[in-house]
């Protein structure tokens, strides 16, 4: 559950001031909290990014 004035998004950064969001490069994601401002309407927010990982597996025929 999101606090009172936060956003979250699985594919963009959304600004909990004005909505605006900006799809976050992945060589910058971090998952320790930093501030960012906003470029939009100037407001300053806190950051992290969360990780998530799935490992899917298919079987290969073997070949007897």
């Amino acid at each position: 559950m999101s606090a009172p004035n936060s956003e979250m998004d699985e594919h963009d950064v959304v600004c909990p001031h004005c909505g605006s969001c900006y799809h976050a490069e992945s060589e910058d994601f971090d998952e320790d909290e930093r501030e960012e401002t906003c470029d939009s309407c100037g407001g300053v927010y806190l950051l992290y990014d969360e990780f998530v990982v799935t490992h899917h597996t298919t079987a290969i025929p073997r070949n007897i």
